[in-house]
């Protein structure tokens, strides 16, 4: 009897490796295929993400699992993590990112977005509103218009590159 409540209170945590998961396709929660130590592999697992944060962990990426009960063909994923694409935070920092080089970045100075070399668009918003002086390294676009080399029609003048 002791033998047997022993084995189900250890099944009821695991430590898994993604090896697949799915698009959500109306099902609520994402699902993951999972592999744990050994040959067993869980299909169909979900995944439950905190309110408002979405993810879609790639094959490779750690997982914990529970088991309530210790019953193996009822768990359910509720924490992720991925040691291929960790961040250096500072102590009270926090970051969202993903594994190609794109995050927000909530530093001890300030807030840094990164596009990891990609576009950064704001959408679906009627007005960006920056309460406090804009720093732009770089050139400003408006439409066709660059703000370092745009011309005045009505002048016909250039701006030239700001000093």
């Amino acid at each position: 009897m002791i033998d047997r409540l022993y084995a189900r209170l250890m099944s009821m945590i695991a430590v898994g490796r993604v090896v697949a998961s799915t698009a959500l396709g109306g099902r609520g929660a994402r699902r993951l295929q999972v592999r744990f130590d050994g040959a067993e592999i869980r299909d169909d697992t979900p995944l439950l993400n905190a309110y408002g944060f979405a993810s879609r962990p790639r094959a490779g990426a750690d997982v914990v699992v529970l088991f309530p009960g210790g019953n193996r063909a009822a768990g359910f994923i509720v924490a992720t993590n991925d040691r291929r694409y960790q961040l250096e935070l500072a102590d009270g920092e926090c970051a969202v990112h993903d594994d190609l080089g794109q995050r927000v970045h909530l530093t001890r100075a300030g807030i840094v977005i990164d596009g990891g070399g990609r576009q950064v668009t704001v959408t679906n918003t009627p007005k960006v509103r920056i309460e406090s002086l804009l720093e732009v390294t770089g050139d400003v676009r408006v439409g066709a218009r660059t703000f370092n080399t745009h011309t005045h029609p009505e002048t016909g003048s250039s701006t030239g590159s700001p000093a």
